[in-house]
């Protein structure tokens, strides 16, 4: 929706869109008015009297024309007035000057507000004096307040000619005149400073009047050259607090790196600053490179305008980008990785990519793979990313020395050198060094900071301990209660603290905010007038006492992160009884605050009183709410009952509700998926609770393409290798057991390999996995093994020679390294080959016939099986080496990037930068793809040409081996603790695989539809057509049709509906030509309901046409408010929905006539795309905009709006028979699927399936969709079905040491058996 703007600081503007409105006359007089009210109700005998109208008549019809100028309903009727929806710059103004008098940073509000002031307000409307006035009293106490701060922080020359400027237009503000005969002062020129104050006597004498005492005093200071006129008590140093905008003078030590910042901001759309925490990454940008560019660093950029957001603060990306040009700074974004859920951090990372705006993220090192995840979001960050190391000395000197001289501060001798030393070398030195100046600063003689100060503070190494102890040491033992409780609410996370952003409402009460104010005071925390959050996270590691009061607090941690958004939901939607605690939250939040009463918010406390009260009333219902839970599944409740648990009494039955959803947890975040299956399925057993049955299914969802998994294995892997035709896969362990695994299956082939007892470092299978060779560790015999028998011999050539490396290549033949030259056997000869020395270093190439060897220099040479030269590569100091399928690239990977070589001109392309330790690459069979794994357990596939990350897969732990096996239809990979994982890449396996497979892309069929009459039925080529659910099911043509582009509209009662571009047919009877035809057939097939497609200009009013299929008569012609996008029949027939282009849908009845007034479904006017019906009248709205509504049709009340899974229209919506479930398809072809009850998403469906149409139905309790090449797709979303998918992809049960270390105090029992 277009905002409308007002400006009236100044010439008067109205802008819709950026675009000027042409407005004259008493229109414009309105709205000027009525923009000085700031949208409050003006009244209309207000509006007579005050703009001198003749009649009512001439008023309304001056209120006309303005509407009629105006977009939207800006200037709305209201009781007895008028009243304006509209951005006043004149309310925005005001807003800031207030908010800054109490604000504890005031001059950023202030600098924001005379931004906005252009000149003299409401210049034209004379019976705006009044309100002209008052703001231009506003403007003098903004002007005057900023720069008092301004001298405050040093400042002089630089006011000058502003200040000079002012007191010209206000020769009678005192205070003005003050400030200029100061910054006069501190510019070197004390005469001016002097006459300056006669200036201003002459102009005050023409009042009557004489200068105060307070203009007087600066006089006598300026006659006197009193040094308090250059003295400041600014601190120019930040300790652990961020640089901000505002504080640019004092930033220093950064220059070449905001320059760098500058030159990759000027051609790429996105930088990433990426640094660890405290290397001072959110500072650079903030007062280095955002002052820069307002400075005209880049062509235009001091006309950007500059948007500062965290992700915490602003999940809504979309909503606070501007119109026009501006720069966006995402600051701390590792927070979209830690605090927003999956939805929501999909949504903003698609709306960050497609910005059009330049934009630069700060980002914590650590958490630089995430960014893999997002496909788009990697490219950017690959190509504009700027690294924030340690500062050299120099620079280091310069953020000591700078500040200080700036603000009349001296250094004594060697203090400088002193601080540097006690930083050298030290991980986080910047903020040691930030905090220890500022407290040298508070403990300063006068101007001069000493040396003894320093010596006697300890140092650099302790200052944040010991500026924290003197806070906290300072505080009564209450306020030391107090205080902890607040540091503990602005933390997070697990084995890694980090800071979390609070909202100054939850820390409301007085004694609160009485603590806050002083650790305020103490830059120990920092506020952003809406929120308050730790200074840095420095404090979170340096601090012990407060690091042992985190490790202490995880188990309030994990609560709180729940409790205090439920609460605040809870009390901001008028304290509904449905939002409370119930169950084994419930229970557990209680049993965590009776210990923990300081640590909750009044707004908390009342929350769970009020939980634990609704809980009581309805515990005379428990044991109907028992039977009715235990009854969503029978499958669970025989389970139950084979456990012998269904027996129990109420506290047995909480203890149940409480470890089921302890397991669940446990389930999710188990970094092994197969596992976490296995704990899920268990925890539904337990007790079928509504939690325990979503997050199995979301487990399913959130990794669908998972075919298998194994445990894991007693010792540590050692070596893993694949056969030459990608069928079986080898591991070792460290202790040399070996075994051999069908990639198929997971199965194990032959039995057990012992090759110890010494480690193996080295293994090799042949092409059909039949044969494998073992290395030891060097000196011990190279052995050959019969995978079917185990039976080893020694491997050595005819000739006796004995191998210090061998593997097998292509012919059945073998390359072994002997002494420093590879020699390649065969059953025909033995053979060295040139070009071969070696250091023991020998991979192969994809297709076994070429090899890469490592020369003792440290260089790689590849050869092909006669030893001709290929290529000779600088590729020293490398940790992985992989050649490709032909030898013409080698991959290398060291640390955190992988490079790919090509073989002939030895030149490096690439790299692919990673972010974290790499432990494993190599190539995908067809060359297409490159395999990484690293040691925070993920795989990833990249594309090879342009290095883009294609997917991105969990593997359970640190990867020790990752390959696409059976010609690259699947991905498996192995954890350095041997677990086995396989992932299907066809898109044709796991959960959701097609049960029928379509005609491919040829096909296709654009702007497809379907119907089901069950099975799907659609229009192609002159012909209805019809194809079974089952696999293999032919298609069937049913019935001709004529036209273009059909489309089928409906199915029902024996009668398909189809449109064409010219026409409306019901197969078998009647036809009506309507240009390009929007239409929906009731279910009974006696109801067309026929309007045009909302792309249509023709018609001159929107309407649908209700016509008898029977009779071949319309019975009704209804006018619509609005362009209809679709329609839809209720099941029974008796009510017809129109969803329009205007974001609500018209009610009408089987008659065609209006049964209630349009129900608005979109925020805005975005269309509404799709309609479904469910049980008991409940109906599902999608509109354009990517929002999901429920709503029931007995009251038309809307009853609630489902978690959003990413903009875009709807192309079908679908609610399954028992109402639990709402399946979603949008334009990207990607399917969602909410819990009904809830609102809350339990999946969405990945590739490959996107950018493929989807056409949603249930089937009992699963899911089916047809896609535009007429593939079928089923989801079973039953528990049963849904542990046999465990199960098989688990291919065991839990064992009984996992039983005992989750499920102790329980009789063993078996899910998989």
């Amino acid at each position: 929706m277009t905002v409308l703007e007002i400006r009236v600081l100044g010439p008067f503007e109205v802008l819709s869109g950026g675009t000027p409105v042409p407005l004259d006359g008493r229109p414009r007089e309105v709205l000027a008015l009525l923009a000085a009210e700031a949208g409050r109700p003006v009244r209309t005998e207000t509006i007579l009297r005050r703009l001198d109208f003749a009649s009512k008549g001439n008023l309304q019809s001056s209120v006309s024309r303005l509407r009629r100028a105006l977009p939207g309903e800006v200037v709305r009727t209201v009781p007895h007035g008028y009243a304006l929806t509209a951005d006043v710059d004149a309310v925005r103004f005001a807003a800031l000057v207030t908010r800054s008098r109490t604000a504890e940073d005031p001059d950023s509000l202030l600098a924001e507000a005379l931004a906005l002031w252009r000149g003299e307000p409401y210049p034209d409307f004379g019976f705006l004096a009044a309100e002209r006035n008052r703001l231009a009293a506003l403007h003098g106490e903004a002007v005057e307040r900023r720069n008092e701060a301004r001298l405050a922080a040093g400042q002089g020359a630089e006011l000058v000619a502003d200040l000079e400027e002012l007191a010209l237009l206000h020769p009678t503000r005192e205070k003005l005149w003050g400030q200029l005969m100061r910054a006069l002062y501190r510019s070197g020129r004390a005469a001016e400073a002097a006459q300056a104050f006669h200036r201003a006597r002459a102009a005050l004498l023409e009042e009557g009047l004489e200068p105060g005492p307070e203009l007087a005093r600066i006089q006598r200071d300026v006659l006197a050259q009193d040094s308090r006129l250059t003295q400041s008590d600014t601190c120019p140093y930040k300790g652990l607090a961020r640089f901000e905008k505002d504080d640019a003078p004092y930033f220093h030590g950064r220059t070449k790196l905001v320059a760098k910042l500058v030159a990759n901001l000027s051609r790429a759309p996105l930088v990433a600053v990426v640094g660890p925490s405290g290397s001072g990454k959110s500072s650079t940008v903030r007062a280095g490179l955002l002052p820069r560019l307002a400075e005209e660093a880049l062509p235009g950029s001091r006309h950007w305008q500059q948007v500062v957001l965290t992700p915490a603060t602003t999940p809504d990306l979309a909503s606070v980008l501007p119109e026009g040009r501006a720069i966006i700074f995402v600051d701390q974004f590792e927070e979209v990785f830690t605090t927003l859920t999956a939805e929501r951090r999909q949504t903003f990372l698609d709306t960050l990519v497609n910005c059009p705006h330049k934009v630069v993220l700060a980002l914590r090192a650590d958490y630089y793979g995430d960014c893999a995840g997002h496909r788009e979001l990697a490219r950017l960050v690959v190509d504009a990313q700027v690294l924030v190391g340690p500062m050299t000395p120099d620079e280091l000197a310069e953020i000591i020395e700078a500040p200080a001289g700036q603000v009349g501060l001296t250094l004594q001798d060697g203090l400088a050198q002193a601080l540097l030393a006690d930083v050298r070398g030290q991980p986080g030195a910047l903020p040691l060094l930030s905090t220890a100046l500022l407290d040298l600063w508070e403990h300063r003689d006068g101007r001069l900071l000493t040396l003894a100060a320093f010596q006697r503070s300890g140092g650099a190494r302790g200052a944040i301990e010991r500026m924290a102890e003197r806070a906290y040491t300072a505080l009564s033992e209450a306020e030391r209660q107090i205080a902890r409780s607040v540091f503990l609410r602005l933390a997070d996370g697990g084995e890694r603290f980090v800071r979390r952003r609070v909202s100054t409402g939850e820390l409301a009460d007085p004694d609160v905010r009485s603590v806050l104010d002083q650790l305020l005071d103490r830059r120990l925390l920092i506020t952003d007038h809406d929120t308050v959050e730790v200074a840095h996270e420095a404090l979170l590691t340096e601090w012990p006492r407060l690091r042992g009061w985190l490790e202490a607090d995880a188990d309030g941690r994990a609560l709180r992160r729940h409790l205090s958004p439920a609460a605040k939901d809870w009390a901001d939607r008028g304290r509904d009884p449905a939002e409370l605690y119930r169950g084994a939250r419930l229970s557990g939040a209680l049993d965590w605050a009776a210990d923990h009463h300081d640590l909750l918010t009044a707004v908390e406390r009342e929350f769970l009183d009020a939980s634990a009260a609704e809980a009581e009333r309805e515990s005379r219902t428990r044991s109907t709410r028992r039977l009715r839970a235990m009854a969503v599944s029978l499958v669970a409740v025989v389970i139950i009952a084979t456990m012998g648990w269904t027996q129990k009494t109420a506290s047995d039955e909480a203890r149940l509700v409480a470890d089921a959803e302890r397991l669940i947890a446990q389930a999710v975040t188990d970094p092994d998926p197969a596992r976490g299956g296995l704990l899920a399925v268990q925890a539904v057993a337990l007790y079928p609770t509504q939690l325990a049955q979503r997050d199995l299914l979301s487990l399913l969802f959130a990794n669908p393409r998972l075919l298998r998994g194994t445990a894991a294995l007693p010792d540590l892997v050692g070596a893993a290798t694949l056969s030459g035709d990608g069928e079986r896969l080898a591991i070792a362990t460290e202790l040399g057991r070996i075994q051999v695994y069908d990639i198929a299956t997971l199965a194990p082939v032959g039995p057990p390999i012992d090759a110890g007892p010494t480690m193996i470092r080295r293994i090799s299978l042949d092409r059909d996995g039949h044969r494998l060779i073992t290395m030891n560790r060097p000196g011990t015999p190279v052995r050959i093994w019969d995978v079917r028998t185990a039976a080893p011999r020694d491997l050595r050539s005819r000739a006796g020679h004995v191998p210090d490396t061998a593997v097998f290549v292509a012919g059945d033949a073998i390359a072994a390294v002997v002494g420093e030259h590879v020699e390649i056997w065969d059953e025909r000869s033995e053979r060295a080959l040139p070009n071969s020395e070696t250091n023991s270093g020998l991979i192969t190439s994809g297709d076994l016939a070429h090899l890469a060897v490592t020369t003792v220099s440290g260089r790689t040479r590849v050869i092909d099986l006669d030893g001709r030269l290929l290529g000779d590569l600088p590729t020293a100091a490398v940790e992985t080496q992989a050649l490709n399928r032909d030898g013409t690239a080698l991959l290398t990977a060291a640390i955190d990037q992988i490079i790919i070589w090509d073989v002939a001109t030895g030149e490096p392309e690439g790299p692919v930068r990673y972010g974290t330790d790499i432990t494993w690459a190599s190539w995908s069979a067809g060359d297409a793809r490159l395999v990484s794994g690293d040691g925070q357990g993920r795989v990833r596939l990249w594309d090879a040409a342009t290095r883009q990350l294609l997917q991105d897969f969990p593997a359970a732990g640190r990867v020790a081996l990752a390959e696409l096996a059976e010609g690259g239809r699947t991905l498996v990979s192995v954890t350095l603790d041997g677990v086995i994982l396989s992932w299907d890449l066809t898109g044709e396996r796991g959960f959701g695989a097609p049960v029928r497979i379509g005609g491919g892309a040829e096909a296709r069929i654009d702007g497809f539809r379907t119907a089901w009459t069950p099975d799907p039925v659609y229009a192609r080529d002159g012909q209805v057509w019809t194809v079974g659910l089952t696999p293999g099911s032919p298609e069937r043509a049913l019935y001709p049709y004529k036209g273009e582009d059909g489309v089928v509209a409906g199915a029902g009662g024996g009668k398909i509906a189809v449109t064409t571009t010219e026409d409306v047919q019901v197969l078998g009877g009647l036809t009506r030509k309507i240009f390009n035809p929007l239409a929906a057939l009731s279910d009974d097939g006696r109801r067309l309901a026929i309007t045009t497609q909302p792309t249509d200009t023709t018609a001159d009013r929107p309407e649908v046409e209700i016509v008898d299929t029977d009779a071949d008569a319309t019975l009704a012609t209804v006018a619509l408010p609005a362009r209809a996008s679709v329609l839809a029949y209720a099941p029974d027939g008796g009510v017809l929905l129109a969803g329009l282009v205007n974001g609500t849908v018209a009610v009408l009845d089987a008659a065609g006539r209006t049964v209630r007034p349009p129900l608005q479904v979109a925020k805005g006017e975005s269309k509404v795309s799709a309609i479904a019906f469910g049980r008991d009248g409940l109906v599902a709205f999608g509109t354009d905009d990517g929002q999901l509504s429920l709503w029931t049709s007995d009251t038309w009340a809307a009853r609630r709006v489902l978690t959003r899974t990413r903009p875009g229209p709807y192309r079908s919506i679908a609610i399954s028979p028992d109402n639990r479930f709402v399946a979603s398809s949008q334009e990207d072809g990607r399917i969602a699927l909410h819990e009904q009850a809830t609102g809350l998403l339990i999946g969405t469906t990945p590739g490959p399936y996107d950018n493929t149409s989807r056409f949603l139905t249930f089937r009992g309790s699963a899911l089916l969709s047809v896609s535009s090449d007429r593939s079928v797709h089923r989801w079973d979303l039953d528990l049963e079905s849904a542990r046999r998918r465990v199960c098989a992809v688990a291919g065991r049960d839990l064992d009984p040491a996992e039983w005992d270390s989750f499920l102790r105090g329980y009789p063993y029992q078996r899910q998989c058996a």
